[in-house]
């Protein structure tokens, strides 16, 4: 079968839609946690696919994504990440943003970012 993917959230909430269309069954007792990330930002600068930027030579940028996206690594010391990444967000105002194998910069404005949770039963569970 072949899904448009437009996040991961959602592709997987399509494909038990898809599931359970052709018969599938799910226990009802298991509910699907879904949290989407909002992120608010002024127009996106394209800076380019993974070869255009490390052929660019540009070390600046290069180092700046590589330094962003350890911001997020999953570590030990969660008040260290989290201050961490507050910094990037709030403070700094910006994020390097991933999409269709492209590179983005984003200039981040208020709110800045808003999360949003839910809890979605499994079709044919409700």
């Amino acid at each position: 079968m072949f899904f448009d993917s437009f996040d991961c959230a959602s592709w997987v909430l399509r494909a038990f839609d898809q599931l359970y269309a052709v018969g599938a069954k799910f226990d009802g007792n298991i509910k699907l946690n879904y949290t989407r990330l909002n992120l608010y930002s002024h127009t996106p600068l394209l800076i380019g696919n993974y070869t255009q930027i490390i052929n660019s030579k540009n070390e600046t940028l290069i180092n700046g994504i590589r330094e962003f996206y350890k911001t997020f690594q999953k570590r030990s010391d969660y008040l260290e990440q989290f201050t961490e990444a507050f910094n990037e967000i709030f403070v700094k105002k910006e994020f390097y943003f991933y999409y269709n194998d492209l590179y983005w910069y984003l200039t981040l404005k208020a709110p800045f970012i808003k999360i949003t949770y839910y809890n979605i039963p499994l079709p044919g569970t409700k």
